[in-house]
């Protein structure tokens, strides 16, 4: 495919760059890196200024060209880098030939939730406006702990001990098969469930020697006082 001849060439001034690609990284033909995006320069070393990029990033992908020709062929390509003197700079984009004068890779840091970030010393405002980032993190992480509370419903579900936990108000929160089985409350009752109504249910169900000397309530109330609740149940 050739290039759109009629089409005017695009070019960016440096704020322009900073800004729409804060960790490019610029070579030269002798692929010496020439400058830096702010945010790439928190993740490698200022002194790289000058010096070879091999000294800074390894190549993993693709098998890395010996010279500004060979990387002129992968123009537009999927690249790799990961950091020399630190481990954890994983950088991923593409790389885009400047004719003679060098390369531009357009990378962006590999993370996959918050605390990838903050250990790489970065923040959202390292990332570009229009990076999507932000979105994916924020999903990601709502999407973690909804996925160990349905773990953990699951477990209290299944399980053959009895699981009843309620509110401070007496409300029921949750009532397991087992426990359900054991109280003789069918599925359809859970739902607006509450101690003085499993009371109710008991009074009116187990005959006088099976009755506990104290409500369901009243045992909840006397455990939230030995663990030093500072008031009783309402």
């Amino acid at each position: 495919m050739t290039a759109d001849r009629s089409r005017p060439a695009l070019t960016l001034d440096a704020g322009q760059l900073d800004r729409n690609f804060p960790f490019f990284l610029k070579v030269d033909a002798q692929l010496r890196v020439l400058a830096m995006g702010p945010s790439l320069r928190k993740l490698l070393p200022q002194r790289c200024v000058g010096s070879p990029y091999r000294n800074h990033v390894r190549v993993v992908q693709p098998t890395e060209p010996a010279s500004l020709a060979g990387w002129q062929t992968h123009a537009g390509g999927l690249v790799v880098l990961h950091g020399v003197d630190r481990a954890d700079v994983v950088l991923r984009g593409t790389v885009e030939a400047l004719g003679d004068d060098g390369l531009i890779f357009l990378v962006n840091p590999v993370v996959g939730n918050f605390e990838d970030l903050r250990e790489l010393g970065l923040s959202l405002r390292d990332y570009a406006l229009h990076d999507s980032l932000a979105a994916t993190l924020r999903s990601a992480g709502g999407a973690a702990p909804s996925r160990l509370v349905e773990q953990l419903r699951t477990m209290l579900e299944m399980g053959e001990s009895g699981v009843l936990y309620a509110g401070a108000g007496g409300e029921v929160l949750h009532l397991n098969r087992s426990m359900r089985e054991m109280l003789g409350i069918d599925d359809s009752r859970v739902a607006g469930l509450t101690l003085d109504a499993i009371d109710r249910h008991l009074g009116e169900t187990l005959a006088p020697e099976e009755k506990v000397r104290e409500p369901v309530s009243a045992l909840l109330d006397a455990i939230l006082k030995d663990e030093g609740a500072s008031e009783p149940r309402r």
